[in-house]
């Protein structure tokens, strides 16, 4: 690692948030290290094409990842609850960061949740709630990032959004606010909070890029698109016994509870963080592009 170009450690880097948080870190001049199961994969030779190095190695691999943590300045956090499940999660967390402490990281950003210092009862909030804990315990130079509700739920095919479409304003009721972040702009959070270093130190900020209940959210959608989403709707215990009880719960949650942040904070560490029309329209427009 040079002064000039500290090297970043991405865990997941070919993942949704891996892959956004890479492409700001090297727009700054940041060296990536992106961690990953299959160096070989296309999603990894992509990777390596926008001139991250991908290094092998997976969350359940101490070895390999106290190797990959070798000589960088920094490391990207981000644990996956919906397939390893509670206890899968805590343990990975709890990992990189004990060994980001052994191996002298300078900086550790977490990606947590908003709401993860809420005791929501949500078990993917408690999870990120024990990890945060964890790492403040070890006295780790890190900063939080609490993103709110994922834009990509509404449209990206691995978050099946006709499920959000359908069952978020059933359980939730079409009029309730609701706090959203585009995951580009997670990744460019995370990048800033790299530059900026001891100064957001032990800092916990949720990011919010929009407020907008369902309801608007289903007539923006109209509005760019040209068309209604498609909304998939069933019977409560139906979903939560074929698809997720997880995702119910943290919709019945968000029926009584707010999201903390506001997109004032948020502009701080992103100034141009789009809202969810903005970011819908850079989107359709991107293939042409």
């Amino acid at each position: 690692m040079s002064d000039s170009q500290p090297t970043i450690l991405v865990i997941g880097a070919t993942g949704t948030q891996g892959r956004a948080v890479s492409r700001q870190l090297l727009a700054r001049g940041f060296a990536v290290r992106g961690l990953t199961r299959n160096p070989a994969s296309p999603a990894a030779r992509r990777l390596a094409a926008l001139g991250a190095t991908p290094v092998a190695g997976d969350l359940d691999d101490a070895a390999a990842l106290e190797t990959a943590m070798q000589g960088v300045h920094g490391v990207y956090l981000v644990t996956e609850f919906f397939k390893n499940g509670i206890e899968g999660e805590i343990r990975h967390g709890k990992r990189v960061a004990e060994l980001a402490k052994r191996t002298g990281v300078r900086h550790l950003v977490h990606a947590s949740v908003s709401g993860a210092e809420r005791r929501s009862g949500v078990p993917h909030f408690e999870s990120k709630a024990e990890i945060e804990a964890h790492i403040r315990s070890l006295g780790l130079p890190a900063t939080f990032l609490r993103p709110t509700i994922f834009m990509e739920d509404l449209t990206d095919k691995q978050y099946f959004p006709p499920a959000s479409w359908g069952m978020m304003p059933k359980i939730l009721g079409p009029d309730r606010p609701v706090k959203w972040i585009g995951v580009d702009d997670i990744g460019a959070a995370a990048a800033e909070a790299f530059s900026r270093g001891p100064a957001l130190y032990g800092e916990a900020i949720a990011l919010v890029g929009d407020v907008r209940p369902m309801a608007q959210c289903r007539a923006l959608f109209r509005r760019v698109r040209g068309k209604n989403p498609f909304a998939l709707p069933m019977p409560t215990f139906l979903f939560r016994r074929l698809v997720s009880e997880e995702l119910v719960r943290m919709w019945e949650w968000l029926s009584e509870f707010e999201m903390h942040g506001d997109v004032a904070r948020t502009r701080e560490l992103v100034p141009q963080v789009r809202d969810m029309e903005a970011w819908l329209r850079e989107r359709d427009a991107a293939p042409a592009a």
